[in-house]
């Protein structure tokens, strides 16, 4: 990180065009979460504004955990520790523009409050509210998968008619764009169940093995 903030400094670089920056900062929070140092890795957390650009490349749109990160980037934290109540506050804090350029992060969003509620009524043994939010998770997570398959198979049938237009185009890459929804499905789905298997659980409901 040193090295990357002098190279940018010193050669007058934008964080744009030194994605690393970002991709080193995202490791070492993960790092120091892992050994236990959640005050460093918040602090470390809270610089992620200035290394993140306008363009994918520093916006990671295709990393699901970097996503929560743009959604308020203390949320992995929260997430990791398993502190339900920061994280949905994280979530009622988050200020995420109501645009079509976002509709993916909002999903994320919405997705992990459910997971949230769901995880700390299991907490409280408040099985009845873990079902709700599960299956309030499950129900949301089918409709996106549904609206993305239609968006893909749309999406490959225009691509295979322009496919020698985009061979001769340079690529280029769209402002501030999106998460892409299939890694948020993914990430999300495991998620949903854990969460499912911890209502199970609580209804004493788990398959024996």
């Amino acid at each position: 990180m040193t090295a990357d903030e002098a190279y940018m400094r010193d050669q007058h670089v934008s964080v744009d065009d030194d994605w690393n920056y970002v991709h080193n900062m995202m490791y070492a929070i993960a790092n120091l979460m892992e050994q236990g140092k959640l005050t460093e890795a918040n602090a470390l957390s809270d610089r992620l504004a200035g290394a993140r650009g306008k363009l994918s490349a520093t916006l990671y749109i295709w990393s699901a955990r970097d996503q929560m990160a743009r959604i308020a980037r203390r949320l992995p934290v929260a997430l990791r520790v398993a502190d339900w109540d920061t994280v949905l506050s994280l979530l009622d804090q988050a200020s995420l523009a109501d645009t079509d350029k976002t509709a993916n992060l909002r999903f994320l969003a919405s997705s992990l409050g459910d997971f949230a509620r769901g995880m700390r009524a299991l907490d409280n043994n408040d099985v009845r509210s873990a079902a709700i939010a599960s299956d309030h998770m499950d129900a949301g997570l089918w409709r996106a998968q549904r609206e993305n398959d239609a968006k893909e198979a749309a999406k490959s049938g225009t691509e295979a008619k322009d496919k020698t237009k985009q061979e001769s185009t340079p690529p280029t890459l769209p402002i501030s764009p999106d998460a892409m929804a299939r890694p948020l499905l993914k990430a999300l789905s495991v998620a949903s169940m854990e969460l499912h298997a911890g209502v199970l659980a609580g209804q004493g409901n788990l398959p024996e093995a």
